[in-house]
C-alpha cells in the first residue's frame, strides 16, 4: 500500500488506433518482397528530452535495390507547434542499408499538463536506384506493422503520481526476495520518497514475510 500526500490528478487515457500500431507482425508470405516499418513501434520521452531518433527498418527482399519511404507527423492528445516540432520527410535506404533514423524535437515549458502523445506515420514507398529512377512493375516493397508509431510525451513540471504497476502479485513461497515495481506518471521532476507500509491478509508480516525497506525513492526524471 502506498502513502503518502498529493494532489492526484487523473491520467487521461491514452487514444490507440489499433493495438498492432505497438506490434511488428511477420505476415510476409512473399520473401521476394521488403518489408518497411518502424522498430520500435512506441516511444516514451521525458518533455526535456530536446530531440530524440525515431528508427524505421526494412526485411526482407532485395535489400542491395534503393528504397525510399516517406514520413509525417499527427497530432494526438500533443499538438505540433506547442508540444513538439512536426516533421515530414522522405528517408532513402541506400543499398545495403537496414535502418535509418530521423530526428525528432519535443518542446519544453514550465506548464504543468498531463502525458501526452502524438503520431508518426510511414507512406508511399517505392524502389529505385540512387538516381532516383523508380522501378514500374509489381510492387517490390511495401509497409508492415508497426506503420505507425506513437510517441508519448511524460511532462517533467510535476512530481507525478504513484502507483503499482500491478494490482496483483502470485508467487511461490520458496521465491526468496520479491520485487514490486511502482510507476511514476504525469510528472517527474524533483526528487520523491515514498513511503508505504504492509497490510497483513491471511499471510502474516514477520512469520510469512518480512517488509524489507517502507520506502522508496525516485530520482529526478526517474520514471520507475
Amino acid at each position: 500500500m502506498l502513502t503518502g500526500g498529493g494532489k492526484v490528478i487523473k491520467k487521461e487515457k491514452i487514444e490507440r488506433r489499433s493495438s498492432l500500431q505497438d506490434v511488428k507482425v511477420d505476415t510476409r508470405e512473399d520473401e521476394d518482397v521488403t518489408v518497411v516499418f518502424f522498430d520500435p513501434g512506441h516511444y516514451t520521452v521525458m518533455e526535456n528530452v530536446g530531440s530524440f531518433n525515431i528508427t524505421v527498418s526494412r526485411e526482407g527482399g532485395d535489400l542491395e535495390k534503393t528504397l525510399y519511404v516517406d514520413y509525417h507527423s499527427e497530432d494526438g492528445t500533443a499538438n505540433a507547434g506547442s508540444d513538439y516540432e512536426a516533421v515530414e520527410g522522405t528517408l532513402i535506404f541506400q543499398p545495403g542499408e537496414k535502418h535509418k533514423q530521423f530526428s525528432v524535437t519535443i518542446i519544453d515549458d514550465d506548464i504543468f499538463e498531463e502525458d501526452e502523445h502524438f503520431y508518426v506515420h510511414l507512406s508511399n514507398v517505392r524502389v529505385g536506384d540512387a538516381e532516383g529512377m523508380f522501378e514500374s512493375g509489381e510492387a517490390k516493397a511495401k509497409l508492415t506493422t508497426p506503420s505507425t508509431a506513437t510517441v508519448m510525451i511524460l511532462d517533467d513540471d510535476h512530481p507525478g503520481i504513484f502507483h503499482f504497476e500491478t494490482k496483483e502479485m502470485t508467487v511461490t513461497e520458496n521465491i526468496g526476495e520479491l520485487l514490486v515495481k511502482v510507476i511514476r506518471s504525469s510528472g517527474a521532476r524533483g526528487r520523491v520518497v515514498v513511503p508505504f507500509h504492509v497490510v497483513d491478509g491471511t499471510a502474516k508480516s514477520g512469520k510469512d514475510f518480512e517488509l524489507v525497506d517502507p520506502e522508496i525513492i525516485f530520482d529526478n526524471d526517474t520514471t520507475e
